[in-house]
């Protein structure tokens, strides 16, 4: 375990605001994660595993030990239409899309620049112009911290959905992804259904063309969290029925993506803007000026100044639109990690 080496707790996680806790730590293989749950459990602690940090706000100082996912490594492997990597936790979703693309293995770049590692990718099953993570997944091994087994999640068993998997509920404590296993067709079909994909030619665009428009759509409409911090989309775009979207179209006139007959996914963005948010500030928390989705740090924010403006936030698109918008980020408290939306309901009745 390398809980010596010294680290920027800012760095820690991407809304660059200090960490502390009582332990921090590093697990590069299997056995320090089970190190690390021993040691908690013996102190009566909670663990919390990070990886990239793009998708959790610590609200205050946490009682407990931090161990930052490092486990690495890609291992590759085909059948007749598929390559199939086995992918440990710890690298990030641009590592891999850089190591698919030396064996000219297409189909991820629609991620590119997502925070990421791919571990919480296939816990959020997190997603970006037309792809989700899911589409990948064959199955994903888990390491069961009580019993120190290893545990295998088929695709169908991993239950996933918008934003969120059985490992974002019920796996969520005492378990640590170890390996994602991807099987990628080998007959790429670029997915442009998205703006602005929409605009490249289907016949003749590569892979890299894609990736180069996707980091440049995201540099563009997203504040870099290395100079405001932030956990990138803070709410869930929602989900609502279509009678209730067919009321909202004819009042304010919003657009929304029609899933099916029954439910229309809208633009959590687009409802936060138009309550008159964007740039709004509270404290050292702002929404930001490019993307009202995105709550930053823009001056020595706190956690908890952060989750004061998202309870605004929440608040003020309920009262206009009668829409309840749910946090994608997690929230930790001292204990440990919290129900992000009942705790704005209670900063909001405070």
């Amino acid at each position: 375990m390398n809980e010596n080496i010294k680290i920027d707790n800012h760095q820690l996680t991407t809304f660059r605001i200090p960490i502390k806790a009582d332990k921090i730590s590093f697990a590069r293989w299997p056995h320090e994660f089970l190190q690390a749950y021993q040691r908690t459990k013996e102190n009566n602690q909670e663990l919390i595993i990070l990886g990239q940090g793009s998708n959790v706000l610590f609200l205050e100082d946490f009682n407990g030990e931090i161990v930052v996912n490092q486990y690495q490594g890609i291992h590759l492997t085909c059948t007749q239409e598929h390559f199939v990597l086995q992918v440990n936790s710890g690298v990030t979703i641009d590592e891999l899309i850089a190591y698919c693309h030396r064996f000219k293995i297409y189909g991820l770049e629609n991620l590119a620049s997502i925070p990421s590692s791919i571990g919480t990718a296939a816990i959020g099953n997190i997603g970006a112009y037309g792809v989700e993570f899911e589409k990948f997944v064959d199955k994903v091994i888990l390491l069961d911290l009580e019993r120190g087994e290893k545990i295998t999640l088929t695709h169908e068993q991993l239950q996933f959905s918008y934003r969120s998997s059985i490992l974002k509920t019920e796996y969520n404590k005492g378990y640590a992804v170890l390996t994602v296993v991807l099987k990628i067709a080998k007959n790429y079909q670029p997915v442009l259904t998205y703006y602005p994909l929409t605009e490249l030619d289907k016949e003749q665009v590569t892979a890299k063309q894609i990736q180069e428009l996707v980091v440049k759509t995201r540099k563009a409409k997203l504040p870099d969290f290395n100079q405001y911090g932030n956990g990138g989309s803070f709410f869930v775009n929602p989900i609502i029925s279509s009678i209730e979207y067919q009321v909202l179209k004819e009042r304010f006139n919003l657009q929304g993506i029609i899933l099916n007959q029954e439910q229309v996914k809208l633009s959590a963005g687009w409802l936060i803007e138009n309550t008159g948010l964007k740039g709004f500030s509270f404290r050292g928390a702002q929404v930001s000026p490019q993307h009202a989705l995105v709550l930053t740090n823009r001056e020595k924010a706190t956690g908890m100044d952060i989750a004061n403006l998202a309870a605004i936030v929440k608040t003020k698109v309920f009262e206009k639109f009668g829409v309840q918008l749910t946090p994608e980020i997690r929230f930790i408290a001292k204990n440990g990690e919290v129900d992000a939306s009942l705790y704005l309901e209670h900063l909001h009745h405070n």
